[in-house]
């Protein structure tokens, strides 16, 4: 009996140099050094290299860095500046001259307002600018016409003009409204235009195996 078990115990054990683990198990083992770097290659017992996971690299679109697209509405200011100096003038040379500075005052302030007015209807954030530069203007050109026209005229008492201080002031508004009426209506009379605004842009991503590319279309 003792001979017979002894057979049977060594007919079961494994060859020298083999594993007793079974073939399934020991095929999968990992054999990984614990000196190694983090992203060295795992390797198995078979000696098949498994790469690490890279991760998906994505590119961005690009954002739209052109200028937004704008909408013009100068030629309303304009033409209502034109109708306001005009009217004006046109009541200073045809009513009397004890009147002159209401009517002056009247052409002033609806041209203070008119534009500025206009701008903040039309959404263009530039009322302020508008009323700013449009009291300047008028506030320079009256000066002048009171100060320095007059004074050209040669308006003495000996020699006195048909014409009032007022008059004179109301030349030179007339030349300050008339440079702010282009330049409002050239320079500031803008807004953003309404409608749809799109782009495309390309866009490329990595990902294992291979890549992804494609078009992005922004509204």
């Amino acid at each position: 009996m003792l001979l017979a078990s002894a057979a049977a115990t060594a007919q079961d054990a494994p060859p020298a140099g083999v594993s007793s683990a079974s073939p399934g198990v020991g095929s999968s083992a990992a054999s990984v050094s614990p000196n190694a770097p983090p992203n060295a290659p795992i390797v198995l017992s078979p000696g098949v290299p498994v790469e690490p996971k890279k991760k998906a690299t994505v590119v961005e679109p690009r954002a739209d860095t052109r200028a937004p697209h704008r909408a013009w509405f100068g030629w309303q200011t304009l033409a209502v500046d034109i109708a306001i100096v005009g009217t004006t003038a046109a009541i200073l040379r045809t009513t009397e001259e004890e009147n002159h500075l209401a009517v002056f005052a009247g052409g002033t302030l609806l041209f203070l307002s008119a534009s500025p007015l206009l701008h903040l209807a039309h959404g263009s954030g530039k009322s302020l600018h508008s009323l700013l530069f449009r009291g300047a203007s008028l506030g320079i050109g009256t000066a002048f016409g009171a100060l320095i026209i007059a004074g050209f005229a040669g308006c003495t008492e000996a020699t006195p003009c048909k014409l009032e201080i007022v008059d004179f002031a109301a030349m030179g508004a007339g030349i300050g409204a008339i440079f702010a009426a282009i330049y409002d209506s050239t320079a500031i009379a803008w807004k953003p235009a309404p409608g749809v605004h799109a782009f495309v842009s390309p866009h490329f991503a990595r990902v294992r195996g291979g890549g992804i590319a494609g078009l992005t279309v922004a509204f």
